[in-house]
């Protein structure tokens, strides 16, 4: 929340001491506290997560990923379902 902008530069900063990356669908421009804003299955939101994934790629990154989904409402199922299909989209993507 604020920082949107940086997390690149963030992430840079992080590099030598970060052992794990969780990724959700977020909207861009959030600055307060809204989980139902911050935190939606990966293939809501309008933030870019390109933009994480490809920072992590310049960086050779090579650690795990993981999905965070905490207190997404819906089916369970269907909302894997959907981050996985993301997913798959986003990981061919390049930067």
């Amino acid at each position: 929340m604020g920082e949107e902008k940086r997390i690149p530069d963030l992430l840079g900063d992080a590099k030598g001491i970060l052992f794990a990356v969780t990724i959700n669908g977020a909207d861009a421009g959030v600055d307060k506290p809204d989980w139902s804003r911050l935190i939606q299955t990966l293939d809501k939101g309008s933030y870019d997560n390109g933009i994480v994934l490809g920072k992590l790629r310049r960086l050779g990154w090579t650690g795990p990923i993981g999905l965070q989904g905490y207190g997404i409402a819906g089916d369970r199922r269907a909302n894997l379902a959907a981050s996985m299909a993301a997913w798959k989209k986003l990981s061919v993507v390049s930067d």
